[in-house]
């Protein structure tokens, strides 16, 4: 059985009603986070998910609303109480390894593990998969680069993007999903 949970509905225009873009997808113990925008880690403990637990976060585009929480994520789990020490992956376009890479140059130490493994994977199209899942991606029409993710678990699935306008990929992508979720700053 997969749970989804829109932990943020938001956009990059703050509302007090609406967090910053993550959607969550548990499947048994597993934890899955897509997108991180600001407050995401705030909105997923007051909904009882276990952040601490995520087993991947896949990132749809760097613009902050989505990726705000990615660095208080990787502090936090550093943290004494916390005590990861599973490894976490973090999924994304191109160009991801860079932005992580100057979040550490930005925040020093306090975001490499101390206990845990972090694996940054540049995605190019391919799908990735866990023994009882898997996640395909489409370019999203949101500038260079940007993704779709299609998430398949327990025969059912569902398609999550971020910022983009029409396309034709993320169509073919979404044909016979059991659920649609796209951010629509602009409708």
């Amino acid at each position: 059985q997969v749970k989804v949970t829109i932990v943020g509905s938001g956009c990059g225009i703050p509302n007090p009603d609406r967090g910053s873009p993550c959607v969550t997808a548990r499947i048994g113990k597993k934890l899955f986070a897509f997108d991180c925008g600001p407050g995401a880690l705030r909105s997923m403990a007051s909904a009882g998910l276990p952040w601490a637990k995520l087993d991947a976060v896949f990132i749809t585009h760097f613009h902050t609303d989505h990726t705000g929480d990615i660095a208080p994520l990787l502090f936090a789990l550093n943290i004494p109480d916390v005590n990861r020490t599973e490894r976490l992956v973090i999924y994304g376009p191109p160009g991801l390894k860079d932005f992580h890479g100057k979040l550490v140059e930005a925040h020093g130490d306090w975001l490499v593990p101390k206990k845990y493994e972090l694996s940054i994977e540049e995605l190019h199209g391919e799908p990735v998969e866990g023994g009882d899942w898997r996640v395909e991606t489409a370019p999203a029409e949101h500038g260079r680069p940007a993704y779709a993710y299609r998430f398949e678990a327990g025969g059912k699935s569902f398609l999550y993007s971020g910022d983009t306008d029409y396309s034709e990929d993320i169509i073919k992508l979404a044909t016979g999903c059991d659920l649609l979720i796209l951010e629509c700053s602009y409708p």
